[in-house]
């Protein structure tokens, strides 16, 4: 970010047009992965302390569908995923919305980036008196299978996401937290027609 605005500002009038926009999306995308870097280490901090209260309330799972789809549209990538509910999937379930809703987009965000541009499958199940099962596949390169625990560490990242995408072993360790605060279970598997799928169980009750 920074060379780029210096770039900017030396050679200024010397840059075509195009040339000034594609540096300036480049600091704006910067910025975000930047933001998010910053947003996961204060989290994983508050964690570690004991510091991060979660809101685990009675909530609704369909409300919750219509809010991840609404995030869907404004990001245009609703036609890339699929959702599917079981037709007998619980309704009410004692969670805190917004931090489960961030596992949700950080699963996705990892399957737009490594997935191979495949499409995404959100699937949502009972799982008897364990609570609800959200799953979120992709058909991409799948992980080295001794990376599968790993990856949920801090600063630990699959070998498939060593690229220039920004990634740095951190949003997959904030949600184990989160799911943790829900007493809940975190894990991740390939598939076996390719990809991998990245899951979650969090209780019904409190």
């Amino acid at each position: 970010m920074i060379n780029l605005a210096e770039y900017l500002d030396d050679e200024w009038d010397t840059l075509k047009e195009e040339t000034k926009r594609e540096m300036v999306k480049s600091i704006r995308s910067s910025k975000h992965r930047l933001v998010s870097f910053c947003d996961n280490i204060l989290d994983l901090s508050k964690f570690r302390k004991g510091q991060k209260k979660l809101d685990i309330v009675r909530g609704n799972v369909d409300s919750f569908l219509d809010k991840f789809s609404m995030d869907c549209r404004c990001h245009h990538i609703l036609d890339r995923i699929s959702i599917k509910r079981a037709d007998d999937l619980h309704n009410i379930v004692f969670f805190d919305e917004i931090e489960i809703l961030a596992v949700v987009k950080s699963f996705v965000d990892n399957a737009l980036k490594y997935g191979k541009d495949t499409p995404i499958t959100i699937e949502l199940k009972n799982q008897g008196k364990n609570g609800i099962k959200v799953s979120v596949s992709d058909k991409g390169q799948g992980i080295p299978v001794k990376e599968l625990k790993k990856i949920f560490d801090p600063f630990e990242e699959s070998s498939r996401t060593k690229t220039g995408a920004g990634g740095r072993g951190l949003s997959l360790a904030v949600c184990t937290e989160i799911i943790k605060a829900h007493n809940g279970k975190i894990w991740a598997e390939n598939n076996k027609d390719g990809g991998a799928t990245f899951s979650f169980v969090i209780p019904l009750a409190a």
